[in-house]
C-alpha cells in the first residue's frame, strides 16, 4: 500500500472517531473563559506541542468528566488557559489557577477529584480522568465561528475553517484551511 492511500485510510479512520466524538458531545473549540455553572462542561485545556496551541474542551461521561488529549501526551505541556484569574480548580490535591502548568501533576487514566471555585461559590465534586489518545490518529477542527453548532444542526451547512490530521505517532498528516 503507498503512502497516499495510507494517508487516506487514516483519515477516513479520523473522520469515524470524530463522527462519534461529535455524536457523543459538543466540539467547540472557542477560548473563552468559564461562566460560572452547575457543571464543569465549559472547562478546557490549552495543550501546547509541535504544531502550536490548541484547545481541548471537556466531556462529561455518565460517571466522571474526561480530556482526550492527542498522541504523545505524555510530552505535551497542558494547563487550564480560559479559567478567569479568580478562579481556583482543585484535581486531586493540587491547586491550578489561570495559566499554571497541569501537566507535572497528571497520570493519564487515573480517576481524580475535581473541585472548583468561582465567584465565591463551589461547585459540587466531581471526577475527571485524563486520557491520552496514543496510537491512534486525531483530529481538529477549528470553524471560523468558533463553534459546530450550525453544522450538527444542519448537514449541509459549509464553513471555512482549519483541520489538523496527526496520525497516530503525532506526525502532521494533513494541515490547511479554507
Amino acid at each position: 500500500m503507498d503512502q497516499r492511500k495510507e494517508v487516506f485510510l487514516s483519515c477516513l479512520i479520523c473522520f469515524g472517531i470524530l463522527a462519534l466524538i461529535v455524536a457523543l458531545g459538543r466540539l467547540d473549540l472557542k477560548n473563552e473563559k468559564i461562566e460560572f455553572a452547575d457543571d464543569y462542561e465549559d472547562l478546557q485545556i490549552s495543550v501546547e506541542y509541535l504544531l502550536g496551541k490548541r484547545e481541548v474542551n471537556i466531556w462529561k461521561g455518565e460517571e466522571a468528566y474526561y480530556f482526550f488529549l492527542p498522541s504523545q501526551g505524555d510530552g505535551l505541556v497542558f494547563s487550564f488557559g480560559n479559567l478567569r484569574k479568580e478562579d481556583v480548580l482543585m484535581i486531586g490535591e493540587h491547586t491550578y489557577k489561570q495559566g499554571d502548568e497541569v501537566s507535572e501533576n497528571i497520570k493519564f487514566g487515573t480517576v481524580y477529584e475535581m473541585r472548583l471555585f468561582a465567584e465565591g461559590k463551589e461547585l459540587p465534586m466531581q471526577q475527571i480522568v485524563f486520557q491520552c489518545s496514543e496510537g491512534l490518529p486525531t483530529v481538529f477542527l477549528e470553524t471560523t465561528s468558533g463553534t459546530m453548532d450550525q453544522i450538527h444542526a444542519d448537514k449541509t451547512t459549509k464553513e471555512e475553517g482549519f483541520m489538523l490530521l496527526l496520525d497516530e505517532t503525532g506526525e502532521c498528516g494533513y494541515q490547511g484551511g479554507g
